[in-house]
């Protein structure tokens, strides 16, 4: 998928780049990085882009035939915190750093012992997405007895070699952007939404105000597809049945579709766990009424009765909804609990709700046979 940065804006960002002493790619991997952070939006705040070097800083190797290409991994670390021109100042101290090491080769790098670098015969071993930006003009060549013309390369084998590749270059005073994606990931229409993403990022860098905002008060979406879901997508309206508790609207789902999914998300005590103990998961409508129910029991068995306040205190997780479930089938009301509160706010809240009871985990394997209540 192809588009284009018109003039005006690509003087504004060439602009930006010579007033912070970056250069034009630095300012581009930056919003690029900028992009893959909003669209990752699971919290983790590092993004590791590829891009390729010709190799050839030697001035013999210039005239050179062959192939000298070598490709840096660049890191950075897109905090929330940070505001826009912040982050750029980070991305060129990472790119000049990079750069500067541009001689060690990528392949000696991921056999490097001391990285424990894990391979799987179908991902990069370093990274997934691929940014590449030409900055030579094009050059005509002449040769007696021959008419040469550009050739637009193609790709003969129609595979994308990362999951997602932004390619560009600057001709004309414009700058010009291909995405190379794979089919098996995306659809055509959320890559061209990902480039109308990007183009929001680079009209943001273009504002003097907008390098003072922070990354996580930075606005990815257009007015008009933020009109969209706001306005089209969220009219829900619908009657809710009156004379059902909320337990009694699970049962009937779970009667209607026990073997849909109810819950798809992180767990932190799935058997499955990696080495950062948690992994994703998913449970039925059945999986999750029985669970809650057993958790509701168990509560019940501590005392848990109509109108008590129940402390739940556990990460975001399949695990937390099902301890809400079992508290509201026990007849109690869920009190949620920060587990990065200090510890005096977290017995103010127990001792200020009232609430006797505590569900918590602390790594265990099941939330439900082994959480365990500790009475204020």
């Amino acid at each position: 998928l192809a588009f284009e940065i018109g003039s005006q804006e690509t003087g504004v960002l060439k602009k930006l780049a010579q007033r912070e002493g970056m250069t034009l790619f630095m300012v581009l991997v930056g919003a690029f990085d900028i992009l893959l952070s909003k669209l990752n939006g699971v919290g983790d705040e590092e993004v590791l882009v590829g891009t390729p070097v010709s190799g050839r800083r030697h001035a013999d190797l210039e005239q050179v035939v062959g192939m000298f290409v070598n490709t840096l991994v660049l890191r950075n670390f897109p905090q929330g915190e940070m505001t826009v021109m912040e982050f750029l100042h980070q991305v060129k101290e990472t790119c000049l750093q990079a750069f500067e090491n541009q001689d060690y080769l990528f392949e000696s790098l991921v056999e490097h012992p001391g990285l424990e670098i894990k391979r799987s015969p179908g991902r990069n071993p370093l990274f997934d997405v691929m940014f590449a930006f030409q900055t030579q003009d094009k050059v005509e060549v002449e040769v007696p007895g021959l008419k040469l013309r550009p050739y637009e390369g193609e790709n003969f084998g129609l595979t994308s070699k990362f999951d997602l590749t932004l390619t560009g270059h600057q001709e004309d005073e414009k700058l010009y952007f291909e995405f190379e994606y794979g089919t098996r990931l995306f659809k055509a229409l959320t890559i061209a939404r990902f480039a109308d993403y990007f183009k929001e990022v680079l009209t943001v860098m273009g504002d003097s105000a907008g390098l003072e905002v922070k990354l996580s008060h930075l606005e990815i979406m257009g007015e008009e597809e933020k009109r969209r879901i706001l306005e089209e997508f969220s009219r829900s309206e619908s009657r809710y049945p009156r004379g059902k508790t909320i337990g009694e609207l699970l049962a009937e789902q779970v009667e209607r579709t026990p073997d849909r999914v109810a819950l798809l998300g992180l767990s932190y005590l799935s058997d499955m766990s990696d080495s950062s103990d948690r992994c994703y998961i998913s449970i039925t409508y059945r999986e999750l009424d029985e669970r809650s129910g057993r958790m509701a029991g168990m509560l019940k068995e501590k005392g848990v009765e109509p109108d008590s306040i129940v402390g739940i205190m556990v990460k975001r997780s399949v695990e937390m909804i099902i301890g809400i479930w079992g508290i509201i089938k026990a007849g109690g009301a869920y009190l949620p609990i920060e587990m990065d509160n200090p510890q005096e706010r977290i017995k103010y809240m127990l001792a200020d709700s009232g609430a006797k009871v505590l569900v918590t985990t602390d790594k265990i394997e099941n939330l439900i046979d082994r959480a365990y209540m500790s009475y204020g």
